[in-house]
């Protein structure tokens, strides 16, 4: 079917794709296709095998097809585009049988065949009929009309069931479209312009179609427009494709509008959370992962005297001069691998006050669990700390006093009640060697050994409570005697690891590392129930140390790990040791054994401290000085007594 007219541009046009293997074919095709407009050459190919790879790429609305080619066939190449490209139209065109060559094409899952000789005459109605385009041609002054075959199709009629008429189109129309695409024909028939519109057509089977459609009028020599000529265009597809746009608008702009809802409730929220963290007296900001700050709480103004304006974008560790436990690249792997940091730190307020602070840090993670930075909240404890540290010294003080008063105790013993019961005993004896009356005598002998046993009870308890060879001889001879008196004692075997000759230490030292050994000893027979025990003692010019290692139940881990972070966990006896140590600046540690048992080790530096004054006034007690580097073997203290 061939007409005398150019179809009027419906939407955008048809893409096609040439597929010979004769390039004179494809000349030929290609200046055909041009003279129309509503055609477009997207591309060439010159065997099956290429025209499978560029209709995957251009993606073309129809393609012409030979049959006969060198490389693969066009069948076989339809039959694959066909699955590869569904959406896209196939006309056979052939040389061959008509018969046979239209049995291929319907085989392969082509949608048409055309006999190359007859493609100038065929073509457009078949790409016509592909596209779902229709045509009139309507004699204004006759009222007589033409359909084209596609126009009657896409208005539910069979061609020639119905006059082409303007009565039979309206009676297809929607009657809710009929009034304003009518209205539109009139004014443009009345300009002398082209128009178009849409509408919507009502099947017979109920369904609805959409129809685009472009139209020119053309006007006699007087002017007035005498033929209407025009061009339908099924456009469902689209219109179904818009709807579901807008729908999707529509849905995509209510997520919008609850996600804007939503993040107006968390930014109140935040805003509420923020309130109440500047309520509160504890500082706190946030970084981000470049360590940078991006919040800062009115704590924070209170606490270290900077405002928010000054500190956003500044790194906290470097505007606060912060000390830290552990190297801060250990702490950063810490908190990404834990979510959260615990500790004391020691920071500069922006006056210059030096202060320790109890932080807590919490990671913040974003959706995809990447680590995104952290909230900080820090309380100052200077005020807990002086604190500790008074009652610290305070409890040396009293350690110290304790000493002294066992030192006197076992001078008094030595010097009162010692002397006393050696007097007793002269006498006694001295009577035994006059007195005759056996009786009287057989009873002196018993006061006697009563006196001996109370003069050997009174020399040890006098000896534990400060034995006058750590005053007299120094550590070493109190360790060995005290080693031997407590291996008698106990029946735990004893094994001493200490140099012949040890120097004398300041009188602090060796006071404090005898009774470390008397108390982990103690806890051994008390505790333990080990058979035997490993003391060490060694030394340089620099370091003392004491290792008391034994084999028995052992501590549980739990409760070492308490002891060294909070203080908790443990009795008196290993709270006492720990004071005592800090008092003379040394390190306690306490580990499980290897295999069993429990290892205790103390190191003492060889440095004296200046002394410290105390008095009853607990306000009085002067902040700890820094240790002074004074070697302590030559620099003891006086008053010990002999």
């Amino acid at each position: 079917m061939a007409l005398g007219f150019s179809v009027p541009k419906i939407m955008k046009p048809l893409r096609i794709l040439i597929v010979d293997n004769h390039e004179v074919i494809r000349r030929s095709l290609r200046s055909l296709l041009s003279s129309r407009p509503e055609w477009e050459i997207c591309g060439e190919a010159a065997d099956g095998r290429a025209a499978i790879e560029r209709a995957k790429t251009l993606r073309p609305d129809v393609i012409l097809m030979d049959v006969t080619m060198l490389e693969m066939c066009g069948a076989e190449s339809a039959r694959i585009i066909h699955q590869e490209v569904p959406e896209a139209q196939v006309i056979i065109i052939s040389q061959n049988d008509p018969e046979i060559t239209r049995q291929q094409a319907n085989g392969a899952g082509a949608t048409a065949y055309v006999a190359k000789s007859d493609l100038s005459r065929d073509l457009l109605a078949v790409a016509l009929e592909l596209g779902r385009i229709g045509t009139w041609d309507r004699n204004l002054s006759t009222g007589k009309a033409f359909w084209s075959s596609g126009l009657y199709s896409l208005h539910g009629y069979a061609p020639g069931e119905c006059e082409a008429s303007w009565e039979s189109w309206r009676e297809r129309v929607h009657p809710a479209d009929y009034e304003r695409v009518s209205q539109v024909w009139q004014a443009a028939r009345a300009a002398r312009k082209e128009y178009g519109f849409e509408y919507r057509v009502l099947l017979p089977d109920g369904k609805v179609r959409w129809i685009e459609v472009k139209g020119r009028f053309f006007c006699d020599e007087s002017g007035e427009p005498s033929r209407d000529l025009g061009a339908a265009q099924d456009v469902t597809d689209r219109k179904i494709v818009e709807e579901r746009l807008l729908r999707g608008r529509d849905e995509l702009e209510e997520q919008v509008r609850g996600h804007r809802v939503e993040l107006q409730e968390r930014a109140s929220e935040a805003a509420n959370q923020a309130e109440l963290l500047d309520l509160a007296n504890d500082a706190a900001f946030i970084c981000g992962s470049n360590s940078a700050i991006s919040y800062w709480n009115r704590g924070a103004e209170r606490l270290y005297g900077w405002k928010q304006a000054d500190v956003v974008g500044r790194h906290p560790s470097e505007l606060l001069r912060t000390k830290f436990p552990i190297p801060r690249a250990d702490l950063l792997a810490i908190l990404e691998r834990d979510g959260r940091w615990e500790g004391e730190l020691v920071q500069t307020t922006r006056y210059g006050l030096r202060m320790t602070v109890h932080s807590r840090w919490t990671c913040k993670y974003a959706d995809s669990g990447e680590f995104i930075g952290w909230l900080e909240i820090n309380s100052d404890m200077t005020q807990q700390k002086q604190a500790e540290e008074t009652a610290r010294r305070l409890s040396g003080r009293i350690l110290q006093v304790q000493d002294e008063e066992r030192r006197r105790m076992a001078r008094d013993l030595h010097d009162s009640l010692g002397q006393y019961l050696a007097m007793l005993k002269i006498c006694i004896d001295g009577s035994l060697r006059t007195l005759t009356d056996s009786a009287a005598k057989k009873h002196l002998e018993q006061a006697c050994e009563m006196v001996e046993q109370c003069v050997s009870e009174t020399r040890t308890l006098s000896h534990l409570l400060h034995p006058p060879l750590l005053d007299e001889n120094g550590l070493s001879s109190a360790v060995r005697w005290y080693v031997e008196g407590f291996g008698n004692r106990s029946g735990i075997e004893v094994k001493l690891n200490m140099p012949r000759v040890i120097p004398r230490f300041l009188n602090e030292i060796e006071t404090t590392l005898f009774r470390i050994l008397q108390e982990g000893l103690t806890n051994v027979h008390r505790h333990s129930q080990s058979k035997r025990v490993d003391v060490d003692i060694s030394h340089d010019q620099n370091m003392v140390s004491l290792v008391i290692r034994d084999y028995g139940l052992g501590i549980p881990l739990e409760r070492i790990r308490a002891f060294r972070d909070f203080g908790s966990g443990m009795g008196v006896g290993l709270g006492g040791m720990r004071e005592r140590i800090r008092e003379v600046g040394g390190t306690l540690r306490i580990e499980p054994g290897k295999e069993s048992g429990t290892v205790i080790s103390v190191e003492i530096p060889l440095v004296e401290r200046p002394e410290t004054k105390f008095s009853d006034d607990l306000s009085e007690i002067d902040p700890p000085a820094d240790s002074l580097p004074i070697r302590g073997a030559e620099h003891r203290s006086q008053g010990r007594p002999n």
